[in-house]
Formats: C-alpha cells, structure tokens, sequence
C-alpha cells in the first residue's frame, strides 16, 4: 500500500497534548463558574477551587483513558480528515454522553439538574481535546 502525502498520520502524542489543554480549558471554565457562583461552604472559595478542581482533573484523566484513548484510535485507524471543528463536535459528543451515561448508570436516579455542570465541563473538555488534538496533527 503506497503512503498518501495528503493525509495526516495521527499519533496518541497528539492525544496527549490535546488532553492537556483541554483540561486547562475545561479548568478554565471550572473556576470562572466557581469565581461566578456563591460560595456557600467551609473551604472557602480557593479551598472549594482546589478540592474540586482535584477531583475533577481525575475525571479527566479517567475520561481520557475510558473514552478519548478508543474514540482516537477509532478515528486514527479511519484516518479521519475531517476539520479541527468537525473533530471538536466528536470530542464533545463522546465526552459529554459519556460521561453523562456513566452518571446515569452510577445513580439510577438521578434528577435532570444533577450532574449538569460535570457533563458540560467534560463536554467542553472532550471536545478541546480533540480538537487541539486535530491542530497538532496538522502542524
């Protein structure tokens, strides 16, 4: 099989990279929600900042490996070339509904407000993985 020079090899480097600065962006949007929001608790408003952000840095981290390592690998194996948008839209649909189906399937019961804000930051995460992701499988 003769290599095509037009299309992009894809590497989990990339992946990677991507990850990190979509957990910065995800971070981002964490602690301008947090500095927008009353802060009602015993940590304080840094303390509550940082024990959250922990923890949702491990979400990430697990979301990558659980939902953005197979998703990548699927797209690399397909040689996706679709745009640093299009690949944004897959991140933020894999992540969000993964994570959103994870929640759902940990409690049964959960109401339609509960976990809004988790979904919607590994959303926003997932989606500027990929797409950072496409970016420096570009460059």
């Amino acid at each position: 099989m003769s290599a095509n020079p037009t299309r992009l090899d894809y590497d989990f480097e990339e992946l990677f990279v991507g990850a990190i600065k979509g957990w910065a962006v995800g971070s981002a949007c964490f602690v301008a929600w947090a500095l927008s929001t009353p802060c009602a608790c015993e940590l304080g408003l840094v303390g509550t900042i940082v024990v959250f952000e922990i923890a949702l840095s491990l979400w990430f981290l697990g979301a990558v490996v659980v939902l953005g390592v197979p998703c990548f690998e699927l797209l690399r194996r397909l040689r996706v070339q679709g745009s640093a948008g299009a690949w944004f839209v897959v991140g933020f649909a894999v992540f969000g509904f993964g994570v959103a189906a994870f929640s759902v399937f940990v409690k049964k019961d959960v109401a339609l407000a509960e976990g809004w804000l988790l979904v919607g930051l590994a959303a926003i995460s997932g989606g500027f993985t990929f797409f950072f992701a496409r970016k420096q499988a570009a460059e």
